[in-house]
Order: structure tokens, then sequence, then C-alpha cells
């Protein structure tokens, strides 16, 4: 049982808990699956293609994703716009057109990424 007040009207509402039953089927375990490779894809492309040192105002395949954001009435925010861009296989397509890049499927980019480095130039140890 949860008690709760409500602090203006000081009423008292009593509920029921409701636990979940059926832990961890087959079906949610293939969409957890499913959810984390295209976290992983969008993060990498996301990475890949944002504003950074290289390019102060992104590629022109985040200025596309930045655009179509913007025309949606800033619905959420870019970054989970631009994850309800990828398709089961693995890409990203807006408007018919392929965004992908050099991301691949496992999550890596094909400059290498910068496993090691703390950002600061150094190199952990």
């Amino acid at each position: 049982m949860i008690y709760s007040v409500n602090k203006q009207t000081s009423e008292t509402y009593r509920s029921d808990r409701h636990s979940h039953h059926d832990a961890n089927t087959a079906e949610q375990q293939t969409v957890r699956a499913t959810f984390k490779k295209k976290a992983q894809f969008a993060a990498a492309w996301w990475k890949q293609n944002r504003p950074s040192d290289k390019s102060a105002k992104g590629t022109e395949a985040y200025l596309a994703v930045m655009k179509a954001y913007k025309a949606q009435h800033k619905i959420g925010n870019p970054y989970s716009f631009m994850r309800s861009l990828v398709t089961d296989n693995l890409k990203i397509i807006l408007a018919g057109n392929d965004l992908t890049g050099g991301v691949k499927p496992g999550g890596s980019t094909t400059e290498g990424g910068g496993s090691g480095s703390t950002g600061d130039g150094e190199v952990d140890a």
C-alpha cells in the first residue's frame, strides 16, 4: 500500500502497488538488445558528426538532421530526434537520404575513435 497526501488540500490517497510478474521474457530481451544496438550506433554517429574542433558547424549530415529537427517545431531534443532516424538495419535515413556516413554498425567509426584518450591531449596509462 502506498499513501500520499496532497499538501494543498490535505487529502490522503491510498493506492495499491502492483508488481510486474513476468520478468524478462524473450521478447523483452530482444527489444532491449535491439534498442542497445541502435543506441550505440546513434551515439557513435553523433560523436562523429557533431560540431567539434575539426568542423565548427558539424558535418553536412549533422546540419541536415538539425534542419529537419528545427522544422518539426523542436519536439524533444536533437539527439533523441536523430535516434528516431536510426533504422533496424542501422542506418540514419532522413527523407530517403542515407546519412550514415563512416559509422559502422559495431558502434565505431572509420576514423578509429579516441580510445585511450582523456580528451586533453594526453593518453591514459
